[in-house]
């Protein structure tokens, strides 16, 4: 028997999600007219305001509409994961449990319900001295996933990550607000996510 290799390994794994995705997200093309997403977005990190949220469900919603899907009214879906609560205490991680993200997509009356959180963001420096430069990195991590209202099996999701490096030397100054950076790294994880 042939030993497949790590590597190959992952590249195979990547491109089998690429497919179920693909396949998910063309059904859903070919019926465009017809084909409803709700979108609920959250942050699971203190160093991610809630107002980035609102930023990510308007990019995810605005690239989607792009693409002639319907969007469910953020309003109606944040209502209806609410109501799933049901003042239990419960986060709303593990009210959305896949068979809940599918109830909630046939209760909102949509295809497909997707699940988008921003997890975790991080802004590191490093200095190099030798070549009168520093380098500020910063990172956003997030993941989704995706319940079809057609199928208990069509759940599927993935982690992303978006990076940007700033190098700067002791002659340039920049100049960006944390909320700048993570604006632009939402619009990254969005790109990845939707296309």
């Amino acid at each position: 028997m042939t030993k497949i290799s790590t590597p190959m390994k992952k590249s195979i794994e990547a491109l089998t999600f690429l497919l179920v995705l693909a396949s998910n997200f063309s059904f859903a093309k070919q019926h465009s007219k017809e084909a409803v997403f709700a979108l609920f977005v959250e942050t699971s990190s203190v160093l991610v305001d809630s107002s980035h949220a609102a930023y990510a469900r308007d990019q995810v919603a605005a690239e989607l509409a792009g693409l002639n899907f319907r969007i469910v009214t953020p309003e109606s879906v944040t209502q209806a994961v609410e109501s799933l609560r049901d003042g239990s205490g419960n986060t709303n991680m593990k009210v959305l449990e896949d068979n809940n993200m599918q109830t909630l997509a046939l209760q909102l009356e949509a295809d497909y319900f997707i699940h988008f959180t921003l997890n975790e963001f991080r802004s590191e420096s490093k200095d190099l001295p030798r070549f009168d430069r520093k380098i500020f990195q910063h990172r956003l991590k997030g993941n989704f996933r995706v319940a079809s209202s057609h199928s208990n099996a069509s759940v599927f999701g993935k982690s992303l990550s978006a990076e940007k490096k700033i190098p700067v030397t002791s002659n340039v100054i920049i100049e960006t607000s944390k909320s700048g950076m993570i604006n632009q790294l939402i619009d990254q994880l969005v790109k990845e996510l939707v296309h």
